[in-house]
């Protein structure tokens, strides 16, 4: 019985961990060939990372009937708040960008790498040569988002909390 208690203890434990401990989303993709690769690492980036499946194709259901419109947005209150909160819970680790790109009119392409150029004082780490022959997009990006679940927790229940009439008649 104690032994039992002990692996039911440690699970908790676990997932208690996994609640509060950041999550690392890394996300790789390309624009020529199209691909996106996710993967997500639990407890703080230490856990062994679990590939994500982008989705595929969606089969359209009919939409169900409602018999109450939905709360509009400007009903409901603190969504400023929940949005800063999410934005808040929601970090950027790493960033790098590689690739080339164009506009139609020269021009244009390079007032567009002027801007780019001013996102270097960032810290991401960007490779990007502008094409001034014509339009193109050849673009590869990875990244690391660090995402904190008990703040997300938090947010949506604050909230929740404060818009349970709007939200739950």
């Amino acid at each position: 019985m104690a032994v039992a208690a002990g692996i039911v203890g440690a699970l908790m434990a676990l997932l208690l961990a996994a609640a509060l401990l950041p999550w690392h989303l890394r996300v790789e993709a390309t624009t020529a060939p199209p691909r996106l690769r996710l993967s997500l690492r639990l407890l703080a980036g230490i856990a062994p990372a679990i590939p994500l499946a982008p989705g595929g194709p969606r089969t359209r259901r009919p939409a169900p009937r409602r018999t109450r419109r939905p709360p509009s947005l400007h009903r409901l209150q603190g969504t400023g708040r929940l949005v800063a909160a999410l934005l808040g819970a929601v970090g950027l680790r790493r960033l790098r960008l590689s690739g080339r790109f164009g506009l139609d009119d020269p021009a244009d392409t390079g007032a567009l790498y002027g801007l780019v150029q001013t996102a270097r004082a960032s810290g991401a780490a960007l490779d990007l040569a502008p094409d001034f022959s014509g339009p193109c997009l050849d673009l590869a990006a990875e990244g690391t988002l660090i995402l904190r679940p008990a703040r997300v927790a938090a947010a949506l229940i604050r909230f929740g909390w404060t818009n349970r009439g709007a939200l739950w008649p």
